[in-house]
């Protein structure tokens, strides 16, 4: 369960992968300094583990079962 504060918005730029689905957000209007791998974010309400930093870009990877029980899926990038 996340448990935090909200401190802005991102968009999606690109969901890859079958598997693993590798999602990358664009959060060039949030502040990331602060946030390192591991860090967990929440997204839509789901806490995900962040697994790369390019900042303002910063990627999650996600199973197939958390998308289909969480707000995580379907999503297109934009």
């Amino acid at each position: 369960m996340f448990t935090g504060i909200v401190a802005g918005t991102g968009t999606i730029c690109e969901m890859s992968g079958e598997e693993v689905v590798r999602i990358v957000i664009d959060f060039e209007s949030v502040t990331t300094d602060n946030l390192e791998t591991g860090a967990s974010v929440s997204i839509d309400g789901t806490c995900l583990t962040v697994v790369e930093i390019n900042s303002p870009n910063i990627s999650f990877d996600v199973i197939p079962e958390t998308l289909q029980k969480t707000t995580g899926g379907p999503k297109t990038s934009g």
